[in-house]
């Protein structure tokens, strides 16, 4: 009896964890991502770089996610309601879509920290291989091999008589268990863009010596903190999540441990599974506390940008409604055009 009321408090506490919690990342990702791509969008500076490029896309994959699979999440964990027991169709869409919206942006930043690396190299020949082309081709190449990796997914997972959502394939489920996670979604992209990162941050310490345009230089010290940072927050992020899933898969809890069942099926899930999800959600708020120009590059799309488009329009039409009248010649044009070194 203790046992049971033991094991119902855990679930209860982390209901409530998954709810609260679940909500602010969601929240806070779905606004950090949009100003990342609105930041990004709106500098001349960053155009045509392939970092860049690759931060855009890997902010609308985590935008995907977010509005895509972690509602799902919030739902299940949260509320006790699992639409995939639910559905067989979706069932099978929700593991492709994680499978997909999950791998792919990992191996953005694995790209994007590639691109720095050949983009900060000492000599001109890997320099010149950092172009936008090769950045849409990688893009090209990764969202196509992990949706083909995918697929398998569709068809392997099932709902059986016991409206479980899961894969009852035994060579499957090893792949799942012993490749899947601690390889696809752990050592590999963190194992890649670690290195990389590692790489392209000793290149740009030895960038003084390259007779380099100081805007230039700026950039690629800017871009190899900010590629940097998110490559030690996708390593520390993903860790505890791949780790639960390995361990869960591979023990077996007997049905009176009430107790140890509560804390590995509730409170643990939930607790790396926010952790996992914060993932896509912190990446513009890591480039802002580690990037001092970052920082003045979006109050500067924020304010004049937006604030100050929004305002002098504002302010045109309510003068013209007034005077019904089109707006004298005497206003000032303002160019909305960024450029902040």
């Amino acid at each position: 009896m203790l046992s049971s009321s033991t094991a119902q408090l855990i679930i209860n506490i982390s209901e409530h964890c998954m709810i609260g919690f679940g909500l602010f990342i969601l929240l806070m990702g779905l606004i950090g991502n949009t100003l990342n791509i609105i930041v990004l969008n709106n500098l001349r500076l960053f155009r045509g770089n392939p970092s860049v490029f690759f931060f855009t896309f890997e902010s609308i994959c985590n935008l995907a996610q977010l509005l895509i699979n972690y509602p799902t999440r919030i739902m299940m964990d949260g509320f006790a309601v699992n639409y995939t027991d639910m559905s067989l169709i979706w069932c099978k869409m929700r593991a492709f879509l994680v499978s997909v919206l999950t791998l792919v942006p990992m191996f953005t930043v694995c790209c994007a920290s590639f691109d720095q690396f050949l983009s900060t190299h000492n000599q001109a020949f890997f320099r010149q291989k950092s172009t936008l082309v090769l950045a849409k081709y990688l893009t090209f190449a990764i969202v196509f091999i992990v949706i083909l990796h995918g697929i398998p997914f569709i068809f392997l997972f099932d709902l059986p008589p016991s409206n479980i959502c899961a894969t009852y394939n035994a060579i499957f489920s090893r792949y799942y268990s012993f490749f899947y996670y601690p390889v696809m979604q752990g050592v590999l992209p963190m194992f890649v863009a670690t290195l990389f990162s590692i790489l392209a941050f000793r290149n740009v310490r030895r960038i003084v010596r390259r007779r380099t345009r100081i805007v230039r230089r700026r950039l690629d010290r800017q871009l190899t903190a900010m590629v940097l940072s998110r490559t030690a927050c996708l390593a520390v992020l993903i860790l505890p999540f791949t780790a639960y899933r390995i361990y869960i898969l591979n023990i077996t809890v007997q049905p009176d441990q009430l107790v140890l069942s509560a804390i590995n099926n509730n409170l643990l899930e939930v607790v790396t599974v926010t952790i996992f999800y914060i993932n896509y959600s912190v990446n513009f708020y890591i480039f802002m506390a580690t990037s001092s120009r970052y920082r003045r590059q979006v109050m500067q799309v924020l304010v004049k940008k937006i604030w100050f488009t929004f305002k002098y329009q504002l302010r045109f039409r309510l003068r013209r409604g007034n005077e019904n009248r089109i707006a004298p010649e005497g206003i000032q044009n303002y160019d909305t055009s960024i450029e902040l070194e």
